[in-house]
């Protein structure tokens, strides 16, 4: 018998990329635990990592497969590769030849954020001048907003919590989205005596165990950031010297935070001034804060906006980046070279992911090829989404590890492996630690990298660049020449854990080199509705990283939480079955009552479907943030009734 310890990195998109430790035992998974020598993980896992062994089995694609039934059903005919291959060479050349490169989509996402997985295979269709997406379906808004104050969006690292003594989770459930950072913060906790706040309009599990809860309308965080500053500059914990040296313009965000004292506050969010008062003292008084913002918390109508300016609480206090949100700008990797972007000479059309259903519905693209994402579930306005797929004039293709309610589209369907089927480099987007990941087990089926389809497609298409078909290792050596702190990429494949450089925590690439605190400082814009309408909030399920392990724990649950007054208005009993709806479509769901929920405010699992089979996304609308096209989920309305009295 043959058992060997290995470890691996999880690629999903998670703020924790959690260093894994994998037995195997004649070349199957015994057992995948948390790696007890990473400083983040600590031995600790998630429900998904810990049933990965499972998921590598159960619903696979293991074969080329065509359609050869109407689309939005799963009838498939197993095929070759080399038929696989030639389908795809012939309906390529033919969208390129008839339409040219603008009508071939590129559509990928985060499913596998490997370097070499996600980055490397666009060289294709850079080389090809394909249309591809912005990627603004999750943190590009929040990102754009940090940057026009800070030059670049990065901040805390995470093991900092340990020195922290008061942590403040906005619009972040750590507890199920980052449960290593939650760790961290209980760690400090017992040896720091660490505070911990949560902002969230929902009681999460966060929220309950936290040592104060601030409750605020949906919608209503930039009225909640302008009123912390206000009683931070009013009772005048700011930071006089680090104001007049590192920021430029701050008299201009006072004359704004001026305007929102308590009572406008607590008006606008509906949190009693008493608590605003209580967080606003307790973060001024911390010697050593954290601010953590979700990227939930930015998925609203204001989003970016309110992401921006609560970025700018810790410069009040005079803390240079004390806040949290994603670090990937704190890292030097030349994604842009690795990509084929640097290398190639077209210039392809850049479309929104978040008014993408539109595009598609319209028929503007003829050939789809789509990896590491389900859109058929996770883009707003599903129905013209889907409607775009079914158009006989468009040829979707889809490159993935199991089926998923994208593949029911799919003119074609490709076997991919997992991460645990190859070697991959998964670059954090939290902290700084990385070590490369090696192929665990032999690929299932007759599963095929991202980079050997890219580059048999290439050659099928009888692509000349030399930079399409090079080697991708060498290529991400050239591309991480100052990547990495105290190492090399060789040393990373000899099996170390190397730290990659950061970027100063006191640089800031603005225009004056400062902190720009009036760069388009925001007016808030409450949120209008009428009073029979609910704002649908939804977050995730630590079972789930989107629409992944359903194979494994079942679909996402068909629920919407309710508070039970506004149940009982609408004659809503535990278990009923209600209607959730507006002008985009309706979703059925079971209705579970909870004083959790705030009056006005109902929630769902993010990313599922109602107990008839129409995604929540139908509901959601597909026009994007002014504030870097991000979505706005969380600022869906809907209407809410039973649905026996529909």
């Amino acid at each position: 018998m043959t058992r060997k310890k290995l470890v691996t990195v999880c690629p999903r998109d998670c703020y924790d990329t959690c260093s894994l430790e994998v037995i195997t035992e004649n070349g199957s998974i015994e057992s995948i635990r948390g790696y007890s020598d990473s400083p983040l993980t600590r031995g600790i896992t998630c429900p998904r990592a810990a049933k990965d062994a499972e998921r590598l089995v159960k619903n696979r694609v293991l074969y080329p497969h065509v359609s050869i039934s109407d689309k939005g059903k799963l009838s498939k005919k197993r095929v070759s590769w080399r038929t696989a291959l030639k389908e795809v060479k012939n309906r390529l050349r033919e969208v390129l030849n008839d339409h040219g490169p603008e009508a071939v989509l590129l559509l990928d996402y985060l499913g596998n954020t490997g370097i070499l997985t996600w980055h490397f295979p666009r060289r294709l269709w850079n080389a090809l001048g394909a249309t591809r997406t912005d990627y603004s379906l999750c943190a590009k808004s929040g990102n754009e907003a940090i940057s026009q104050y800070y030059g670049k969006s990065y901040g805390l690292l995470p093991e900092t919590l340990l020195n922290s003594d008061f942590h403040v989770y906005w619009g972040f459930n750590a507890a199920v989205s980052a449960p290593h950072f939650w760790n961290l913060s209980r760690i400090a906790r017992e040896d720091e005596d660490a505070q911990v706040v949560v902002i969230d309009p929902r009681r999460s599990k966060s929220a309950q165990h936290s040592d104060l809860w601030l409750r605020p309308k949906p919608g209503s965080d930039l009225a909640l950031a302008y009123g912390i500053a206000n009683q931070l500059i009013a009772k005048d914990y700011i930071d006089h010297q680090f104001l007049d040296q590192w920021t430029n313009g701050y008299e201009h965000f006072e004359t704004q935070a001026a305007r929102w004292d308590l009572e406008s506050t607590a008006e606008a969010t509906g949190i009693p001034t008493q608590t605003i008062t209580e967080m606003a003292a307790a973060y001024g008084n911390a010697d050593r804060s954290a601010l953590l913002l979700g990227v939930g918390f930015q998925k609203a109508r204001q989003g970016g906006e309110a992401i921006g300016v609560a970025s700018l609480l810790p410069a009040l206090t005079g803390l240079h980046r004390g806040f949290f949100y994603s670090n990937g700008s704190g890292f030097d990797i030349d994604t842009a070279y690795l990509e084929g972007i640097t290398l190639a000479d077209t210039n392809p059309r850049i479309v929104s992911q978040v008014d993408l259903s539109k595009h598609v519905q319209d028929g503007e693209f003829k050939f789809i090829f789509c990896y590491s994402m389900n859109p058929a579930l996770t883009v707003p306005d599903q129905a013209a989404f889907r409607s775009g797929l079914e158009r006989s004039d468009v040829f979707l293709v889809v490159h993935e590890t199991h089926w998923t309610e994208t593949t029911d589209y799919a003119d074609l369907v490709l076997p991919a492996p997992t991460y645990l089927e190859k070697r991959d480099i998964v670059v954090p987007w939290a902290h700084n630690r990385i070590r490369e990941s090696p192929r665990v087990v032999e690929p299932q089926g007759q599963s095929k990298t991202e980079i050997w389809l890219m580059q048999e497609i290439s050659k099928a298409l009888e692509i000349e660049q030399d930079w399409v078909h090079a080697d991708p290792w060498k290529c991400l050596d050239a591309a991480t020449s100052t990547t990495f702190e105290d190492g090399t990429l060789e040393d990373l494949i000899a099996g170390e854990t190397l730290h990659l450089s950061y970027r100063s925590m006191t640089s800031y690439s603005t225009k004056s080199g400062k902190i720009e605190f009036d760069n388009n400082l925001p007016e808030y814009e409450p949120t209008t509705h009428s009073t029979n309408q609910f704002v649908l909030l939804n977050s995730a399920l630590p079972q789930y990283t989107h629409t992944q392990f359903q194979e494994v724990y079942g679909p996402i649950p068909s629920v919407v939480y309710i508070h039970p007054l506004d149940a009982c208005e609408r004659d809503i009993e535990h278990g009923d079955t209600i209607i959730i709806s507006n002008s985009q479509g309706h979703v059925l769901l079971q209705a579970n009552l909870s004083i959790d929920i705030q009056r006005g405010t109902i929630w769902t699992p993010r990313e599922g479907k109602g107990l008839s089979g129409t995604p929540l996304n139908a509901l959601t609308s597909g026009t994007p943030q002014k504030l870097g096209g991000g979505p706005m989920f969380n600022s869906t309305l809907v209407s809410v009734e039973l649905y026996e009295k529909c």
